[in-house]
């Protein structure tokens, strides 16, 4: 069998089995795409409110503290305004979410269908709602498809157009129904490729994320420490939440409090630089205490390596946020390439059974 031959039996063979999973991952991953949109719409009289605009930042933290205090002995965590949220959620140890106005603290309702739907779908493209196992399978089945599957198409396009590449990138309706099939899986192979790799790289990280982390570290330029330019509080000081959370606004705002529960012993502050969806980089610092509140721990994307950079912008990317409104639309397309790839591909096998 001559290489050809072998990289078509592996570029077939894996397309019928990753290419269904893939397909799987880009259905759900596509619609989660506008989960922000979806659930403002759906939910909005728990996630909206009409006077949002007119309270404080300072206002979120008293509301969050007042509610911390009523609340705090069932609390697993704090989530303030963020993203496609107006209001303040509560997470309880029983494993209910309530959500509350940010000025007035008043009780809104709990958890609606919506925020399940799209945890649950979440879930499904990240793990088939498996598991550890799932979270493999995917993540596994991702970088398969990124590497050998689009690698091994290319190989098979290159060979097929190498001296007429143009014909490559066109499509002739005036044809039957088995080379229109083969056009059409080539031309959205080939005018994917490039997306679909990028989506299945930063898809991978969530299942290989430390192996991720290891592999850039490794490089020496990309493990140089940043300078912060701001005031961060250093470990073995006590942590005052209040002026810390003013002093970083308005270049960071907060997003979640964890507080120390059966399974761990400590809290963790986590800000953003942006509480809204919007295009450019994602900008994390973590604060973690003990139960006294004694810092233990501060990541900083200020003094992250480049590495850590680089990692800490996967999310945005996969998702399409870090381009901003157009570069999620592209992304949503890109979720439903896999399928229509798989239904070309094993139309195209099927195809040739027949005519054998």
């Amino acid at each position: 069998m001559n290489v050809k031959k072998y990289i078509k039996q592996i570029h077939l063979w894996l397309g019928i089995t990753v290419g269904f999973i893939v397909s799987f991952s880009g259905i759900t991953g596509a619609l989660y795409v506008w989960q922000p949109e979806l659930a403002a719409i759906t939910a909005k009289e728990v996630l909206r409110t009409s006077d949002s605009h007119t309270i404080t930042y300072k206002e979120y933290l008293q509301t969050a503290k007042h509610l911390e205090g009523v609340h705090k002995d069932s609390l697993v965590a704090t989530r303030f305004p963020y993203r496609e949220r107006q209001t303040i959620r509560l997470d309880f140890k029983n494993g209910h979410s309530y959500y509350y106005h940010p000025g007035s603290g008043q009780y809104l309702g709990k958890n609606p269908f919506t925020v399940t739907f799209f945890k649950t779908l979440l879930q499904l493209h990240r793990n088939l709602c498996i598991g550890t196992i799932g979270k493999y399978i995917i993540g596994t089945s991702t970088l398969i498809f990124g590497f050998l599957m689009l690698g091994s198409g290319l190989y098979l396009w290159r060979h097929i157009y190498k001296k007429r590449w143009r014909k490559g990138f066109s499509l002739k309706r005036k044809t039957n129904s088995k080379a229109f099939n083969f056009n059409l899986h080539k031309l959205v192979g080939m005018y994917g490729v490039l997306p679909l790799f990028i989506i299945a790289i930063t898809g991978g990280y969530f299942t290989y994320h430390s192996t991720y982390k290891a592999l850039l570290s490794g490089i020496p330029a990309f493990d140089i420490k940043g300078a912060s330019s701001l005031s961060l509080p250093e470990v073995g000081t006590p942590f005052h939440f209040d002026d810390m959370a003013l002093e970083l606004y308005p270049h960071y705002y907060i997003t979640t409090i964890q507080y120390p529960t059966n399974k761990k012993s400590s809290y963790r502050f986590r800000f953003i630089n942006s509480a809204v969806i919007q295009s450019g980089l994602r900008k994390p610092i973590d604060i973690f205490t003990k139960a006294n509140k004694t810092i233990t721990k501060v990541n900083s994307y200020e003094t992250f390596s480049k590495s850590e950079k680089i990692t800490a912008q996967m999310y945005p990317i996969h998702i399409g946020e870090s381009l901003g409104f157009f570069n999620r639309i592209l992304v949503f397309m890109c979720g439903l390439l896999p399928i229509t790839l798989y239904i070309t591909g094993l139309r195209f096998f099927l195809f040739r059974k027949k005519r054998l």
